[in-house]
């Protein structure tokens, strides 16, 4: 593409940090550069999107990956979650997750193979919320929630949890795991 024409599309959509202009179908979109993975995975083990590895024990609530700061037209959501001590309280393993986006709070528990909790609601899967912007299904032993922006986060039912997150949240999201690489 030529430069005239890469700067004729920049001024017809600007994009977030992170994000290329891309023309799809005679229209110029934004698409992000990469999609972010972070994890939690047995006695857990962390692994954030900026590419940072840690272990902590703790047996709390914590906010794992939230929106902060100016969004300009991102979806918000926030990703927490609860540890538990099996049988040593030297180590935790990831227990209870929580989505809350497109004012719903899904949540992922511990040994609910089959289903999800949905504004307090114990459902069986699949479920679709809204007109597509959230579905949970589940995929072999896993559980795996997916929005419509590229959110996805996965939980086994028992102590892995993944979180893929567009690139477009570049320096948009706070928590234990930030996008910032």
């Amino acid at each position: 593409m030529s430069s005239s024409v890469h700067r004729w599309l920049r001024s017809l959509q600007s994009c977030q940090v992170k994000e290329k202009c891309r023309v799809e179908k005679g229209e110029a979109v934004c698409v992000p550069e990469y999609t972010g993975t972070c994890w939690a995975l047995g006695d857990p083990h962390y692994h954030t999107f900026d590419g940072f590895n840690f272990n902590f024990q703790g047996t709390c609530k914590y906010v794992i990956s939230k929106t902060c700061g100016n969004l300009d037209g991102l979806v918000p959501f926030s990703v927490t979650e609860r540890n538990d001590n099996r049988g040593n309280t030297a180590v935790s393993f990831v227990r209870e997750v929580d989505v809350s986006v497109y004012g719903y709070n899904i949540t992922l528990l511990k040994n609910q193979v089959g289903r999800v909790m949905v504004d307090g609601e114990l459902l069986n899967l699949p479920v679709q919320l809204g007109e597509g912007q959230v579905s949970v299904s589940q995929r072999g032993h896993t559980a795996v929630m997916e929005t419509d922006f590229g959110l996805s986060v996965s939980y086994d039912w028992n102590s892995e949890l993944v979180i893929k997150l567009p690139s477009s949240y570049y320096t948009s999201v706070c928590g234990l795991w930030q996008l910032q690489r």
